[in-house]
């Protein structure tokens, strides 16, 4: 119970803290500037949107991320903690941009005026006219179009009408005029039709929305809602160009009526935000729950760049999902370039640049099942899809090995740009994610085979952020934003691949299973002396160990940084360096890491915990609560003895060919002492 109130303490009420924090404080800045001091001159999007992700961002990175560490969950390139602070950022921009939401809806004032003649600035949100006559005969209108949704195949039709609001009928005459009632017509059909249907469709709807334009009665509504600063405020003002009543000597104010009561305006944003706070803390509460805690909580590392550097820098076994990563943006960067935009690219504009589309795919150009796959539509666009391939292929990549992982990559990626095309043929596809949906089923497919080499927590932990990576995507797709079939074909086909996986790759796969919990980086400067910290002087270092390593034949250093993969505990802990190897004892395991060649060469998995490691004559002799091991420097086990003791084992001296030991085994026998032969485990006396 105090372990769980202290996670508590540690990772779930910070969380709470900065949810409430951000609420408050920024729903208040945001107030504050765009609400009362009618700041306009940036869109809504910005500060309802982009600000709150990116002070929630930062709220993670520098508060949240140091305690999140503090949990025991898989230290092994930081991967778990890292999963852990994306979905902390999610959580925490879900209720903070619906709060957003609802608090300009919310706050804004009404103003009760007799005539729109008595309008004047300052403008208020919200208007209720007492008398007014609005002149359907001097509309002015515009008209567009619109590819959208992630994968564009939405075609949007829109119709922008604006109508001159006056005191009275009599004022029609020979009048300009500056406030302007808008209507918005919009339909929205697939991408897929051909152009016939698309233009038989266009016809129905402009004569759809001049049938419901003529039937409209525009005195029927509760209130008039001043435009918002997005695309509809951008068409209307378009409209009231095109209008005889439009002068130029004012900026136009532009009203939409509203038929809710003006009471009851908020209550669906309301009950949005109240839902959205119960399932992120929920979920919040859950993923606390699950990884157990470090003993002792001490304070974790705060240097972020290098938290991050660890966990994307490339290196040998991770170094395709960086090129890949690198690939897809310089695509974008080339984009941009050819001026074709930067936050979002028009469909058409794609295809010049081999996009998926069915009419030329299908008809001999079958590149661009391919070269659509590193095509984005914009750059959240890409954003998003680069965050998912980095972390697909941190806990992928050096497991499958960097070539299968990239055949995987690209043999999904087509697949699902096959089933896209064929789903969808008149839609225009482009991104990454059918090939990272690919990469999450073929994770998916190992962790539930038990292929993935990890502990069962660890295991949780992946096949929940997994399950709700795929989840929230898939849910998105039902409403049009994303390319479902492109994902799904991706998923199901990784998932096929990564039941065979096993059988194609065995060996890799073996490889990765008997990996030790340490891995290496460049993280100290070359010309340190050789050096190693270990002990408690590791404790003060955050579970981090330095190990400077000289190469003999050329007198190259090469640094290394071991991290365990554990917390360091009350069990054993030693390392030190034989030559060009590497041995350390931690926990229930032994290794020995051969430094020249890189390659692991043991993962030995004592009986009870690591004790001591004492090296002789060119063996490695090694110590557990039960017994010894004799270990040669292939890393061979040449014999073990474990009938030693019950709680430890401490050699005292090796003399000739004779092992001086004592072994533990609790009152009322405690230490006795024993002698082996170092040759081969005999005991010689007791």
């Amino acid at each position: 119970m105090k372990k769980l109130l202290t996670k508590f303490k540690i990772a779930f009420l910070p969380f709470i803290l900065i949810i409430v924090s951000l609420l408050v404080g920024y729903t208040f800045l945001n107030w504050l500037i765009f609400v009362y001091w009618d700041v306009s001159m940036i869109r809504d999007d910005i500060h309802q949107l982009f600000i709150p992700m990116v002070l929630a961002g930062v709220a993670v990175i520098v508060y949240l991320r140091p305690r999140i560490k503090q949990l025991n969950l898989d230290n092994k390139r930081d991967t778990g903690y890292f999963l852990y602070q994306i979905v902390a950022w999610i959580f925490i921009i879900t209720p903070l941009v619906i709060a957003q939401y609802y608090m300009v809806s919310a706050t804004g004032k009404l103003t009760k005026l007799n005539s729109i003649n008595e309008i004047k600035q300052p403008l208020s949100r919200y208007y209720q006219l007492d008398h007014f006559y609005i002149d359907k005969h001097q509309a002015g209108i515009d008209y567009g179009v619109e590819i959208g949704g992630k994968n564009n195949e939405n075609f949007g039709m829109m119709i922008y009408v604006a109508l001159p609001i006056y005191a009275q009928a009599g004022d029609t005459l020979g009048n300009t005029c500056q406030a302007w009632y808008g209507i918005v017509y919009t339909k929205s059909i697939s991408n897929r039709l051909n152009d016939e249907k698309k233009r038989a469709a266009y016809k129905q709807f402009l004569a759809d929305s001049e049938a419901a334009f003529d039937s409209l009665d525009v005195t029927q509504f509760s209130f008039l809602k001043r435009a918002e600063n997005n695309d509809d405020r951008d068409g209307l003002r378009k409209a009231i160009k095109k209008s005889s009543k439009y002068s130029n000597a004012a900026a136009p104010v532009l009203l939409l009526p509203k038929k809710t009561p003006f009471s009851q305006k908020d209550n669906a944003l309301l009950q949005a935000l109240l839902i959205a706070l119960i399932v992120v803390i929920s979920l919040w509460c859950i993923m606390v729950l699950i990884p157990g805690l470090k003993e002792p909580v001490k304070k974790a590392s705060d240097d972020l760049w290098q938290e991050l550097w660890l966990v994307l820098r490339p290196r040998r076994g991770f170094f395709m999902t960086p090129l890949l990563g690198c690939i897809n943006v310089l695509v974008w960067v080339a984009m941009i370039f050819a001026g074709i935009g930067v936050i979002s690219f028009h469909a058409t504009d794609l295809l010049p640049w081999r996009a998926n589309f069915g009419p030329l795919t299908l008809h001999g150009e079958w590149w661009r099942l391919l070269t659509c796959i590193f095509l984005h539509g914009g750059a959240m666009h890409l954003f998003s899809n680069m965050v998912g391939l980095m972390l697909v292929g941190v806990l992928l990549e050096e497991v499958v090995g960097s070539y299968y992982f990239l055949f995987l990559y690209l043999l999904t990626g087509i697949i699902a740009s096959t089933v896209s095309v064929y789903w969808r043929p008149d839609a225009i596809g482009v991104g990454a994610s059918g090939a990272i949906f690919g990469l999450a089923g073929v994770l998916a497919a190992l962790l539930l085979a038990r292929k993935f080499p990890t502990d069962t927590l660890t295991r949780k932990t992946l096949s929940f952020s997994m399950l709700s990576f795929v989840g929230i995507n898939l849910l998105i797709g039902l409403t049009g934003a994303v390319d479902n079939a492109a994902h799904i074909g991706g998923l199901v086909s990784g998932f096929l691949l990564g039941l065979i996986s096993p059988y194609l790759i065995k060996k890799q796969l073996d490889l990765a299973s008997c990996r030790p919990g340490f891995y290496f980086s460049n993280v100290l400067p070359a010309d340190y002396a050789p050096i190693l910290i270990s002990g408690e002087d590791t404790r003060a270092l955050a579970n981090f160990v330095y190990v400077v390593y000289e190469d003999a034949d050329t007198g190259i250093k090469s640094v290394y940084e071991i991290r365990s993969q554990f917390h360091v505990g009350q069990y054993g802990w030693q390392a030190f360096l034989a030559g060009q190897l590497l041995v350390i004892g931690h926990e229930d395991f032994f290794y020995l890491y051969d430094l020249k060649q890189q390659s692991n060469l043991l993962r030995l998995e004592l009986n009870g915990y690591f004790g001591q490691c004492r090296e002789d004559n060119g063996h490695f002799f090694v110590t557990d609560s039960t017994g010894i091991y004799c270990i040669d420097k292939q890393g061979r086990v040449r014999w073990h003895n474990d009938n030693l003791a019950i709680d430890g084992v401490i050699i005292n001296s090796f003399e000739g060919k004779h092992i001086k030991a004592d072994g533990e085994w609790d009152p009322p026998g405690g230490w006795r002492p024993f002698v082996l032969d170092a040759a081969t485990g005999e005991l010689l006396s007791s």
